[in-house]
């Protein structure tokens, strides 16, 4: 659905394009994916999602790497625009986008606890603080209108449908895990909310969705402030909602006869089953968006070009992503860039890229700043995508 609507958006564009001459309308397709750890050695997440074997020094070569608070985190964020850059003071323009994104915060001994056991940890006190983990999956449509308030700068606001496909949010933070000294009884104390989505219709939840910014040129900058996903959503009646403050104690599994041991472990399964389970009562849940706020500014100096951006998620563990992509030589149909970033879920990063001119108005840009994690094995995940699509009938040198 969301491809369909791309593709009309652009046959739209190309087609009013040759109706009318006055209207300069302009398009744009940006995407941005990006799978990031600032603790998370490159190695053992390659061979984790993966599905290869783990062998026990690239988990602790792992486990050693890790912190007291860590995260990792996913996004593909998709958005396709379609505007007016007239000379009128209110112009309309038209965005849809389809985002995913999960973020997830541990602690160093809950991710030696899942990947080595429990032998490591006898007679410790294990916290699991913090143990969270929130995921979104949606699509809006916006339809808004910009006003100039100078004849360089435009302020912009929009609203529209929302719809959420999958949703999910786990937060254990206060649980704690703990192995007796003589390693003969465990216990956890469970304690903390579990939501989630049923898993059908397709559409989970519906909503609404609202966008609001400013932009425009100064001096030698084109710049542009976004802050988008401001909205609301309600799911459906069978979603779950669970809250739990359980404490778990085993001690073993005491067998008789041998012949019934398939029978007491099945026993001791159900058990823990019906004390882990997170089913719940069914409710309508209802949450606001994961907001989201981008900033922009272009500059060209002498061949160079310059590209500065931030970006901020209303996600778990999400710090501001800083990025900066330097192209040259300035004038060319195609272009070197070289993309740097920091922040987000990862650390700092640097890759290459290419940006080229495709017949007269169309700019096609493709980066990628992951170099350090192909090239060292050793070093955090942090594999990014970055691509845009952008049409232009106008000279016009805005960024929006």
């Amino acid at each position: 659905m969301i491809r369909a609507g791309f593709v009309f958006f652009f046959v739209f564009a190309v087609c009013f394009s040759h109706a009318q001459d006055k209207v300069a309308p302009e398009f744009d397709i940006y995407s941005l994916s990006s799978i990031e750890s600032a603790t998370l050695t490159t190695t053992f997440f390659n061979a984790f999602y993966g599905g290869s074997f783990i062998d026990s020094t690239t988990k602790w070569d792992a486990v050693s790497q890790l912190g007291n608070k860590n995260k990792i985190g996913f996004f593909t964020l998709n958005r396709a625009e379609f505007r007016f850059n007239d000379n009128k003071k209110f112009s309309p323009y038209i965005s849809a986008s389809h985002q995913s994104m999960i973020g997830i915060e541990f602690p160093q001994k809950l991710f030696q606890l899942a990947f080595t056991g429990n032998n490591s940890l006898v007679g410790e006190e294990v916290p699991m603080n913090p143990a969270r983990l929130e995921l979104w999956h949606f699509s809006t449509a916006i339809v808004g209108a910009g006003f100039h308030i100078t004849e360089s700068i435009r302020v912009f606001a929009g609203a529209g449908p929302a719809m959420v496909y999958s949703y999910g949010n786990i937060d254990f933070g206060n649980s704690s895990f703990f192995t007796s000294a003589s390693a003969d009884s465990v216990s956890v104390q469970l304690t903390g909310q579990y939501e989630r989505s049923n898993s059908y219709p397709m559409v989970k939840g519906i909503g609404f969705a609202a966008e609001v910014g400013i932009g425009g040129q100064t001096g030698q900058f084109n710049w542009k402030i976004l802050a988008s996903n401001l909205g609301y959503v309600w799911f459906n009646r069978k979603s779950i909602s669970t809250q739990r403050d359980t404490l778990l104690y085993f001690t073993g599994i005491n067998i008789d006869d041998l012949s019934h041991f398939s029978a007491a472990v099945d026993n001791e399964l159900n058990q823990f089953e019906s004390a882990l389970a997170l089913d719940g009562d069914t409710t309508q849940l209802n949450s606001s968006l994961p907001y989201m706020i981008f900033g922009q500014c272009q500059t060209k100096y002498h061949n160079f070009g310059f590209e500065l951006s931030v970006l901020q998620i209303g996600l778990p563990a999400f710090s501001p992503r800083i990025s900066l992509n330097i192209s040259w030589p300035e004038k060319a149909k195609v272009k070197a860039v070289v993309p740097m970033k920091y922040g987000g879920y990862g650390g700092f990063n640097i890759g290459l890229g290419i940006e080229a001119r495709i017949a007269g108005n169309f700019i096609f840009s493709l980066c990628s700043p992951s170099m350090m994690s192909f090239s060292n094995q050793s070093a955090p995940v942090s594999y990014i995508l970055e691509s845009k699509l952008t049409f232009k009938i106008s000279q016009n040198e805005s960024i929006f």
